[in-house]
Formats: structure tokens, sequence, C-alpha cells
């Protein structure tokens, strides 16, 4: 008996450490399969929002080793963070995740299916994060540029308070902002003729002429906006159009100057250097 106690004990220690090596192994090819998934999913982001799109082999075959049916429409988040999968699942419906660059880039299926753009948002609740448009699969690229774009000027406090943006609500901020220095140059540009008043005749005159482009020349509108009496905003207009003439009856130039006092809404000339 003692002998088949000391063998039956070998016997039970044996087992033990086979099941423990199972174990191991079982976890290391879990480990080993997620990262070839997390390898396959980035590569087949990458594949959607690269610059040259890639022909429709490539791309079945990259979506087909993902396991991701192809949709004719997606949409591209961009989320702070480094945690895509844990995103990923958070939103669902077939989201698919991946870190690229310095954030986390989810390309959303078919998002104009109901429901789906509103779990999302519930699902980034806490998180700072851009949405792009939704766009053709083709165009993946433009929504992911787009969100991309959103997200650093989100991190700068551009777009107002909201955790989670929409690119379709900042176009106009998006589209001052895209190219950096550019807007303060376009500012600087056509609010030249201001440029040399004092700072305060400057503010009151570049906020008149804002509102009377947004007010497409209504005095009386303009003045309540700025609770002033109309003959100050028509006193105001003439010396305006001493300063820039012909420029405010032409359409092109109107809308330029619009854009540059949305950047500049004071007349202020921009010293950033980054737009």
């Amino acid at each position: 008996p003692a002998d088949l106690y000391v063998i039956a004990g070998a016997l039970f220690g044996y087992v033990d450490a086979l099941a423990g090596a199972a174990a191991e192994g079982f976890l290391a090819e879990q480990r080993d399969t997620a990262q070839d998934w997390a390898t396959t999913r980035r590569r087949l982001v990458t594949l959607l929002v690269q610059p040259d799109p890639p022909t429709g082999a490539v791309l079945h075959a990259a979506a087909d080793a993902a396991r991701w049916p192809l949709p004719a429409t997606v949409a591209v988040f961009s989320v702070e963070g480094t945690d895509a999968e844990h995103v990923a699942r958070g939103i669902g419906a077939g989201a698919l995740a991946a870190v690229v660059g310095d954030a986390i880039r989810v390309v959303l299926p078919e998002p104009g299916t109901p429901g789906r753009l509103d779990r999302a948002r519930q699902a980034l609740v806490g998180r700072r994060a851009a949405l792009g448009p939704t766009v053709q699969r083709q165009q993946a690229r433009l929504s992911y540029r787009l969100s991309r774009r959103a997200l650093t000027l989100h991190q700068q406090g551009a777009l107002g308070p909201d955790p989670v943006v929409s690119c379709d609500d900042h176009l106009l901020t998006l589209l001052t902002a895209w190219e950096p220095g550019l807007a303060g140059h376009l500012a600087g540009t056509v609010l030249a003729p201001l440029a040399g008043l004092r700072p305060t005749t400057r503010r009151a005159l570049a906020e008149t002429l804002h509102g009377w482009l947004r007010r497409q020349g209504q005095v009386v509108a303009v003045a309540e906006d700025l609770h002033t009496h109309p003959q100050t905003v028509r006193y105001r207009m003439r010396q305006l159009r001493g300063l820039f003439g012909p420029a405010l009856d032409d359409p092109d130039a109107r809308l330029l100057l619009t854009l540059a006092l949305h950047q500049s809404p004071a007349g202020e000339p921009d010293r950033s250097g980054d737009g």
C-alpha cells in the first residue's frame, strides 16, 4: 500500500502538470489568435482609409480574412485612446476598430441603419470622439480624414463642449482650419483695410461688417443684433464702403470676408501662425 500511495501521488502530480501545461498552451494560442485578429483588422482598416484605394480583389480578400462583410456605406469615428477592441465591442453592429496614428479609428458599416449611430455615440460616452460623414465605402478615406482633423480640433477646444462631435455640424470650422496658417493668412489679407485703424474702431467696424454680411444688408436687424441704433450701423457701413469699396457688392469677395470674419470676428490680425 505504501508503494501504491507513492505511485498514485506521482501520477496525480503528473496529471496536474499536464493540465497546467495544457492550460498555458491554450492561453498562449488564444493570445496569438487575438494578436492575429488584431493584425487582420488593422490591415483591413488601413486598406479602407489609405490614399490609394486597393483593388477589389485585395479588399475582398482582406475582408474575408477579417470575416467582415463589405458594406455599401461607412462612417469613420476617430476616438481618443488605444483600446480599439474594447471600443469595437461596445459599439457592436460589425464595427471595425484599429489604432491608426495617435487614435482609434472605428469603421462603422451601414451607419444609416436606424439606431446604429445613436448606439455608437452611447458607447463612446466619457471619451472625446469625432464622427466623419456617411460615405460610400470607396470614399472611406474622406470620412477618416475629416474625423481625424475634427478630433484634433476638438482636443484643442475648437468644437464645443460635447464629447462626441459630428463633422457635418462643424463643416465651416473644418474648412477654415484645414490647413494650419491658411485661415489666419486669409483673414490678414482680406481684412487688411481694417489693419491701420485703432483697436476699438477696428472691432466696431468688423462686428458691424460681420452682422451686415450675416443679415444680408438688413440694417435694422444688424442694429438689433449689435444693440445699437440703425443710424450707427449706416454710419459704420459708409466707413466700410470707403475702406473696402466695390468688394462689398461682389459675391466672391463677400464670401471671403465672411470666412475671414469667422476666423477673426473682431478683425484682429492673426499672429498665431497656425490658423
